[in-house]
């Protein structure tokens, strides 16, 4: 019953996230918008763009304003496209067909005027077992309106994964085997950070544009190795050697994910479970890099546990509460301007026939018996207690 961000736009997020994924009982997948004044708003965009994905919605991508929603596709054809959604206004640009049967944002720039996107194969299916014609894997950049525009100097189309430093003068990208490079934005000059790693989450690098998190397991010697159970914070200014001793690593566990940062060394963290409280939910965890300590900002319920919450993305501004406007408190959700009518329907007709139930049994026991005798020339009625009614013989 929650109204949809094309029928009634929330204005710019503080969050969005996906609720459920398809394999539960009576689940029914939901990507959802939280407004900055409270309101909460269905993804309607990503929902529609769902082909191959059972139900689930298309992948979706915040800009670091909160203002628009990229939303990407997998098409069996090898048609996908992008489409960007305005949350204030509700209107979508769309590119033309991008020629490949997977397109994932992954990067939007920090003035919020592009979008970085992936194009590539379906990611569960082998190369021989796509259902057509793959070229190589590229990055595109797309503008609000839909048009393709140049990447930023220094960044291949062959990357892997890339993120703009917050200041918009740099990019962490993945190159050949895994390595990260810092790159200028303005000259297209590289140095490398010393470190075979991907990106940890969306949002890598920190306020201060001074460290970059990327996902791996910590050893007790502090290196980097394969996995993706926990986070690694690397100096971009003074890199270290190429195992990655100068890291700091975090230990995260299994079912976290990085949402972003607070400060410039406080990591906020999604975790499905909260040790101290037991709540049913999936928390925002505040972690301070430096003496560990964790804060619990807040919480997105997810039914005793039942329903899967990922894709947890908030804009930077809200993490370090320099968002502006919000919600009253406590808050009090709005879910649109129609989200209560099958509600009232639903309780009008209940009470309809219930209301009508007791006026029949009430008639049906209260009432007097009717007055048997004939009107307007009919024959009297004689009743009979033990049998039916007989009419008399006319005289």
């Amino acid at each position: 019953m929650t109204q949809s961000v094309s029928a009634s736009p929330p204005g710019p997020a503080v969050a969005v996230y996906r609720h459920g994924n398809g394999v539960e009982l009576a689940d029914f997948p939901q990507a959802v918008v939280v407004g900055a004044g409270g309101s909460v708003r269905r993804l309607d965009l990503a929902e529609d763009r769902d082909e191959a994905m059972q139900g689930s919605p298309g992948s979706f991508l915040l800009s670091p304003d909160g203002s628009h929603v990229a939303s990407g596709r997998y098409d069996l054809g090898g048609q996908a496209d992008i489409a960007i959604q305005d949350l204030s206004t509700g209107e979508v640009s769309t590119t033309a067909s991008l020629g490949y049967p997977s397109v994932t944002p992954v990067a939007w720039s920090p003035d919020g005027t592009a979008v970085i996107a992936s194009l590539g194969a379906l990611p569960w299916l082998a190369p021989e077992d796509q259902p057509v014609q793959v070229p190589p894997a590229r990055l595109v950049l797309v503008g609000l309106d839909g048009d393709l525009l140049p990447l930023p100097a220094g960044v291949s189309a062959e990357a892997g994964q890339v993120a703009w430093a917050p200041d918009g003068r740099r990019l962490v990208v993945q190159g050949a085997e895994r390595e990260l490079v810092v790159v200028d934005a303005a000259t297209g000059a590289s140095r490398p950070l010393g470190v075979r790693a991907d990106l940890a989450g969306i949002q890598p690098w920190s306020p201060d544009g001074a460290l970059v998190a990327v996902s791996g397991a910590c050893s007790p010697e502090g290196q980097v190795g394969l996995s993706t159970y926990d986070v690694a914070v690397i100096p971009v200014d003074a890199p270290g050697s190429t195992d990655g001793a100068a890291s700091t690593c975090i230990p995260v566990g299994v079912g976290n994910q990085l949402v972003g940062w607070a400060a410039p060394r406080v990591l906020v963290l999604s975790t499905a479970t909260d040790s101290r409280t037991g709540a049913e939910q999936q928390a925002l965890i505040a972690v301070d890099i430096d003496d560990g300590s964790c804060t619990e900002l807040t919480g997105i319920p997810t039914g005793s546990g039942n329903y899967h919450v990922g894709d947890v993305q908030v804009p930077a501004a809200a993490l370090s509460g320099s968002f502006g406007a919000r919600p009253p408190s406590p808050v009090v959700w709005d879910r649109g301007p129609l989200a209560q009518w099958p509600a009232v329907v639903l309780v009008a007709g209940v009470v309809g026939v219930l209301v009508a139930v007791v006026a029949a049994v009430g008639r049906r026991l209260g009432s007097p018996p009717a007055d048997g005798s004939g009107t307007a020339g009919g024959p009297e009625v004689e009743r009979d207690v033990l049998g039916p009614q007989r009419a008399s013989p006319p005289a």
